[in-house]
């Protein structure tokens, strides 16, 4: 999609792809340690106003 807004173009332009998708087992010490910090991290239904 070509937008003639250089604004517009750039928020349609973006991607992000975070982390290593390396074919590899997750310990699950370190899996349960993520999943326990995603239940607290931030997101628009549980801020605090």
């Amino acid at each position: 999609m070509t937008h003639s807004n250089p604004t517009l173009a750039t928020i349609h332009d973006l991607h992000t792809t975070h982390g290593d998708f390396a074919d590899r087992p997750i310990p699950e010490a370190e899996l349960q340690t993520v999943l326990e910090a995603s239940v607290r991290a931030s997101s628009a239904s549980n801020m605090v106003e």
